[in-house]
């Protein structure tokens, strides 16, 4: 894997920071509260967490139950500018997307996924699922060779 030495550092500082940040009982009384506080907890996480950007974060938070925030990828970057909405990288050397490039994609994708029926997040990892190596649990199969059909029936226009 890439950097591997640099990812055990910074998840070596994460679980550092972790337990005395607070971000646990955060998250875990938004979800009480209706998980209202989805996009100040990423920013929370993106600005405070070791190593941890709006992408990771959002992963972070899709996988606590959160269906928003989206983890904009190269996959989700790609499908965007195949229907003609340009993400534009800050850094094109590091690939990173600077906040206000990362928000508008993440809007537009989010526009995408209710106009279809998604959640933003669950977009994403059909988005995800469709363009990766990653294939699904044998028992979700079925149901997933029917959103690759549906992705490539479905223009998004």
């Amino acid at each position: 894997t890439r950097f591997h030495n640099e990812r055990i550092k910074k998840v070596k500082r994460f679980a550092e920071w972790w337990p005395k940040s607070g971000t646990s009982d955060e998250i875990l009384s938004d979800i009480s509260n209706g998980r209202e506080n989805e996009f100040k907890i990423r920013e929370n996480l993106n600005k405070h967490a070791p190593g941890m950007g709006r992408k990771v974060a959002s992963l972070f938070l899709r996988m606590c139950g959160y269906h928003n925030v989206v983890p904009l990828d190269l996959w989700a970057v790609r499908f965007l500018e195949e229907r003609g909405i340009r993400v534009i990288a800050d850094n094109h050397r590091k690939g990173e997307i600077g906040r206000k490039d990362y928000i508008e994609g993440e809007k537009k994708l989010s526009e995408i996924a209710e106009k279809h029926g998604f959640t933003p997040a669950g977009l994403q990892l059909i988005i995800y699922s469709k363009g990766s190596q990653w294939k699904p649990l044998k028992e979700h199969r079925q149901e997933s060779k029917g959103l690759g059909l549906w992705l490539r029936q479905n223009p998004y226009q």
